[in-house]
C-alpha cells in the first residue's frame, strides 16, 4: 500500500468491466429514440441501433462495474486496487485484491481520506469519466465518499487532457490521448500499446496482469504529465 502520509497530489485512473447480461438487458430497456425522430419505423431502427451499440460500449454506462483503480502519488510506487483473482507479484507495482467492487471502493475511499488534505491536487486524464464514475459507483454500493471526492470539495481537479488543450491549442480534450500527450511532453509512455477500449475484453479473458500493469502505468503517466505541465 502507498505510504499513509499526506500527498501534495494524487493521480487516479480507473478501468471498467463490460456489462453483465442482466445489466445489459436493463440498460437496453431504458434506451429511447432521439426526440427529433417521428416516423415509427425510424424510431424502432434508432432504438435497435442504440441497443446494439450498448454491447460494444457497455463499459462506459452507469451500470458497469469498476474493475480496478490505479493510484500514483508523489513519485511513490504505483498501486492498483482491483477485483481480479490475481495475486502474483508484478515488478515495480503494488496491487491489492478485493472480493467485490463494494469492498474495493471502501478501501479506496478510506485511503483517500487518510492521505488527502484540502490542498491535495487530484490528477486525472478526463475528469468527466473517472471521478463521476467513482462517485456514482460509491453511491450505488452504499460506500461513503472520501471528502476529497465529494462534489463541491475544495480540492483542485487537474485534468491533464483538458490542460493539454491550453498548452498546445489542439481544440478540445478529445483531440489528444494520454499517450499522445506523453509524446508531446517527451515522456516515455512505455509498455505495449493498448487502447482503453480493449481493457473490458481483456478483463473478460482473464488477462489480469496486463490490465493491472496498464492501469498502473496510466496513473503514472498522469502524474508525469502533471509534473511536467506545472513546473
Amino acid at each position: 500500500m502507498l505510504q499513509l502520509k499526506k500527498k501534495t497530489f494524487i493521480s487516479i485512473d480507473i478501468e471498467t468491466k463490460n456489462l453483465s447480461e442482466d445489466d445489459l438487458e436493463m440498460e437496453q430497456g431504458l434506451v429511447k429514440a432521439a426526440t427529433n425522430i417521428k416516423d415509427p419505423a425510424k424510431i424502432k431502427a434508432n432504438v435497435e441501433k442504440k441497443r446494439t451499440a450498448l454491447v460494444s460500449r457497455g463499459a462506459l454506462t452507469n451500470s458497469c462495474e469498476i474493475g480496478s483503480i490505479g493510484i500514483h502519488a508523489n513519485g511513490e510506487t504505483p498501486l492498483v486496487l482491483h477485483t481480479f483473482d490475481f495475486s502474483s507479484d508484478i515488478e515495480g507495482i503494488e496491487h491489492e485484491y478485493f472480493s467485490s467492487e463494494q469492498e474495493m471502493l471502501k478501501g479506496f475511499n478510506m485511503f483517500m481520506d487518510d492521505v488527502c488534505t484540502d490542498e491535495t491536487v487530484l490528477v486525472v486524464a478526463g475528469r468527466d469519466f473517472d471521478f463521476p464514475k467513482l462517485r456514482l459507483r460509491s453511491v450505488m454500493n452504499n460506500v461513503p465518499m472520501a471528502n476529497a471526492m465529494r462534489p463541491g470539495a475544495e480540492n483542485t481537479i487537474y485534468d491533464v487532457l483538458f490542460m493539454a488543450t491550453k498548452y498546445f491549442m489542439i481544440g478540445n480534450k478529445f483531440s489528444i490521448s494520454l499517450d499522445e500527450l506523453c509524446l508531446r511532453l517527451g515522456i516515455n509512455s512505455g509498455g505495449k500499446a493498448i487502447s482503453g477500449k480493449e481493457v473490458p475484453g481483456m478483463i473478460e479473458r482473464g488477462e489480469f496482469e496486463e490490465v493491472i500493469l496498464y492501469n498502473a502505468m496510466d496513473a503514472v503517466k498522469n502524474s508525469e504529465c502533471y509534473i511536467k505541465m506545472t513546473l
